[in-house]
């Protein structure tokens, strides 16, 4: 037999949570219970799993991950040489400063660049690894932080350049797009090109 007390705070938990947020159904399967008591603590057990809180947490996963699933598409775009479906992750206001301190200010420069790169028979691959992403506590807006990787060709060696960068995104009618990235160069092996680097 389970304890009156026990039984009693499960109750008192139960009521405060129906006057809060009036479920009906959950209201009516308290009223037919025999036992109700026994029963309220299994019940608020599964009713704070769907508590606002919860709820809030679970969105902002959902969002993380989506905006994740975009940057793998941005990597995969590059890794395709595909100038069209790396133009479909940013937004045409894009604002891109690179790891040279150039600035690009739109995204029709930046596809330009990227066509003179993706010409380039020593350009391997260009990839981003995010790392935190934070959302904004007004609606639409994101930061990510990670590390990004670039490699060429070098003569018969291949130049890595590492570091870090960080982009801001925005939320928009067709869903999160890249409004702007910063980027740093840390480290640079392998090539003599890397003595020209920044």
């Amino acid at each position: 037999m389970v304890p009156l007390s026990f039984c009693s705070t499960g109750d008192s938990i139960l009521r405060r949570y129906i006057q809060t947020y009036p479920v009906p159904v959950v209201s009516l399967l308290y009223k037919r219970m025999l036992c109700p008591e026994f029963y309220a603590v299994i019940i608020v057990a599964g009713l704070i799993a769907f508590s606002p809180g919860a709820v809030a947490e679970s969105t902002d996963e959902i969002t993380i991950g989506a905006i994740r699933s975009v940057r793998a598409s941005s990597n995969q775009a590059l890794a395709n040489h595909d100038i069209e479906a790396l133009k479909a992750t940013w937004l045409p206001n894009l604002h891109v400063t690179g790891s040279n301190g150039d600035v690009v200010a739109s995204g029709d420069a930046m596809a330009r660049i990227f066509a003179v790169v993706f010409s380039d028979p020593d350009y391997i691959i260009y990839v981003r690894s995010p790392g935190e992403i934070r959302l904004s506590p007004g609606e639409g807006y994101a930061a990510e932080s990670g590390e990004w990787t670039g490699r060429w060709k070098d003569g018969d060696s291949e130049m890595s350049v590492t570091g870090t960068y960080m982009a801001q995104w925005h939320k928009v009618a067709e869903g999160w797009r890249i409004r702007s990235e910063l980027y740093v160069a840390l480290s640079c092996e392998g090539g003599e090109k890397c003595q020209t680097l920044p």
